[in-house]
């Protein structure tokens, strides 16, 4: 089956996430003799985010879920979980972020544009950067997509369905490729605006599937391959890894897989 919806899927990563239920999921307490680690999750309902949110909060984490709509989520039962409303694309989300991201370890990223909606990564980004510049926050992940920067020879690796998924970014996507590439260029491109001392992860995932996590991932750089058909629950473990692992500090990573191609999830 060819690839080129799941690669859509992908590049579309936030107009399918941003605007999806987030996933009906428990959240378990961590143990309680485990070391606190505060992370923030901003994006936090998102296919992606809130896989993340869920898994932080298995490992005892004390996370901090920025959302549009902090409604949506009422199914994660932790006193180690602070709900923040945000709205990255208001004067008052630098505030918003800095107040409580303070302390934290590490920040998820995980946002993207809705449908229909101006795209928001760059503006995003910047907002984030300088909210962690502000409270002194060290170390962040973004989420972009396989094909972003120098990554388009991986995608076109794949084969036609690879080139054609390749044409469609160029064309139909431009406009999330362009915003999604200045994005990667604010992070770790060399005019980024980075604060000193603040690293940031890019990580960009092949074609996303709403198959469950199939418990491994691939990972590589643009000079490698990956397979491109991901589990959102098993690029959520690979990002969760980044907060104890420095291995791709202000560097670009692509993770991929073979999961099940579902596009849509299951109701």
């Amino acid at each position: 089956r060819s690839l080129l919806p799941s690669l859509l899927l992908s590049f579309q990563l936030c107009c399918a996430d941003q605007t999806s239920e987030a996933p009906a999921m428990k959240a378990a307490e961590g143990p309680a003799d485990v070391p606190t680690v505060k992370v923030a999750v901003i994006g936090a309902t998102g296919g992606i985010g809130a896989h993340v949110t869920r898994l932080a909060l298995e490992r005892g984490w004390h996370v901090v879920a920025f959302s549009r709509d902090p409604s949506r989520m009422t199914q994660y039962a932790s006193g180690r979980l602070d709900n923040v409303k945000v709205d990255l694309m208001t004067p008052d989300a630098k505030e918003i972020l800095a107040d409580g991201i303070r302390g934290a370890d590490f920040v998820f990223s995980c946002i993207g544009t809705s449908r229909g909606e101006p795209a928001i990564v760059t503006r995003g980004t910047r907002t984030i950067l300088a909210a962690m510049a502000k409270s002194g926050v060290p170390r962040m992940c973004m989420i972009s997509s396989v094909g972003i920067g120098d990554s388009g020879g991986q995608l076109r690796r794949a084969g036609l369905s690879g080139w054609v998924a390749s044409a469609v970014l160029h064309t139909i996507l431009r406009r999330i490729k362009s915003d999604l590439t200045r994005a990667e260029q604010l992070a770790i491109g060399e005019e980024h605006a980075r604060p000193d001392g603040v690293s940031c992860v890019v990580v960009r995932p092949a074609g996303l599937s709403f198959a469950p996590g199939q418990g491994k991932y691939e990972v590589a750089g643009a000079d490698g391959d990956v397979g491109m058909s991901v589990s959102r629950e098993d690029v959520a473990e690979f990002l969760i890894s980044l907060a104890t692992n420095r291995q791709y500090d202000s560097k670009a990573v692509s993770v991929g897989g073979h999961a099940p191609r579902v596009y849509h999830r299951k109701k």
